[in-house]
């Protein structure tokens, strides 16, 4: 019986991983391009999407001015019920602003809320915490992330509220 001799053409093989590597970085090149070009920015919901919860209820609050005249609301407490997971907020953009939040919540080193898109005029009056907490004082901060009106994924000055949250 007679063994056939093959041998892989080393210029063949170089060739082929040179189209399999082109192939790659055009594909990369496509996929950047193609999230991140003119009508998808301009689309804001493109990557982080718009928060569905948002809506044009506004209660009247102090606002602090961050740099480059953004206004973030500034809450001495947070008061929430004990024992649920459900809690009246009034976390909002205030209508002057033009940048979108992304509103933070964190009890105790822990996130337990984060929004999506809030658009300048519409805010958060309901959310949901992971868990519930007991009767007390928790050490809280709200951090106000801010994004670009023009660009979503492009981030603007944003603040970091430590506010004592305190469950009744």
């Amino acid at each position: 019986m007679k063994k056939e001799n093959r041998t892989k053409n080393p210029i063949v093989t170089f060739l082929l991983k040179g189209v399999l590597f082109v192939a790659v970085v055009a594909g990369t090149i496509i996929a950047i391009n193609y999230f991140t070009n003119d009508e998808a920015k301009d689309s804001v919901g493109d990557l982080l999407g718009l928060d569905p919860n948002a809506t044009n209820e506004q209660a009247q609050e102090e606002s602090v001015e961050s740099a480059a005249g953004i206004s973030i609301p500034g809450f001495e407490k947070l008061v929430f019920q004990a024992d649920s997971l459900t809690q009246d907020v009034a976390f909002e953009n205030p209508e002057q602003n033009d940048v979108y939040f992304i509103i933070y919540l964190t009890i105790n080193d822990e996130i337990v809320y984060e929004s999506k898109l809030i658009e300048p005029g519409k805010g958060i009056y309901s959310i949901e915490l992971p868990t519930s907490y007991a009767a007390g004082e928790y050490a809280g901060k709200l951090t106000y992330e801010t994004r670009s009106m023009s660009d979503s994924n492009e981030q603007k000055n944003g603040a970091e509220i430590n506010v004592p949250i305190i469950f009744e």
